[in-house]
């Protein structure tokens, strides 16, 4: 007895799979080295508009 029947039908993917994940790549200063694709659509910033900028300002609001 199959106890997953569907479960052919189902892609399945780790959470750190890098093909699927929001990922961005930071330098040892906390900027934004690498952007990827899904990072872009997750959080709406397009790479020219993040990449060599601080991480903290998309990670914190401004307290002031």
């Amino acid at each position: 007895m199959d106890r997953f029947p569907n479960a052919a039908d189902v892609d399945f993917h780790s959470p750190l799979d890098l093909t699927k994940a929001a990922a961005a790549v930071l330098d040892a200063e906390g900027r934004i080295s690498g952007w990827g694709a899904s990072a872009q659509r997750l959080l709406g910033h397009p790479p020219e508009d993040v990449l060599g900028r601080p991480a903290a300002r998309l990670l914190a609001a401004d307290p002031g």
